[in-house]
C-alpha cells in the first residue's frame, strides 16, 4: 500500500515545511530537552522506543531518539509518511499487523 489512500493537500505540505525551515531545526545539535520528551513518551506509552521526529521533503530528520540510534531515514520508508498527511494523531500498535506499514522495511 501507498500513501495515495491520504490525498496531499498540496499547500498544507508547503506551509508545514516553510514552518519547518523557518524554525531552523533540521540538522541543529541534539537537545536535552527534546531527549526529555522521548524519554517521557517512550515511559508513558511502555514503548521500548520513542522518537521526536521532523519530515523534511524527503526524508525524516531523528532530533531526539530513546531507545535507538537512528537518526535520519527516508521519508517513503517512513511510518511519518503516513502521519502528516493525517487530520488526526496516528496510532500503531502493531506495525507488523498493520495492512499499511507490514511492508515497511
Amino acid at each position: 500500500m501507498d500513501g495515495s489512500q491520504f490525498p496531499m493537500d498540496d499547500d498544507s505540505e508547503a506551509a508545514r515545511r516553510r514552518a519547518l525551515d523557518d524554525y531552523g531545526i533540521l540538522d541543529s545539535p541534539q537537545e536535552e530537552r527534546f531527549d526529555r520528551i522521548a524519554r517521557l513518551a517512550a515511559r508513558l506509552l511502555d514503548a521500548p522506543m520513542a522518537q521526536v521526529n521532523f519530515v523534511d521533503h524527503d526524508r525524516v530528520w531523528v532530533k531526539a531518539c530513546h531507545g535507538g540510534e537512528m537518526r535520519e531515514a527516508r521519508r517513503d520508508e517512513s511510518f511519518c509518511q503516513y502521519a502528516v498527511l493525517r487530520p488526526s494523531a496516528m496510532v500503531v500498535e502493531d506495525a507488523s499487523a498493520d495492512p499499511l506499514l507490514s511492508a515497511n522495511p
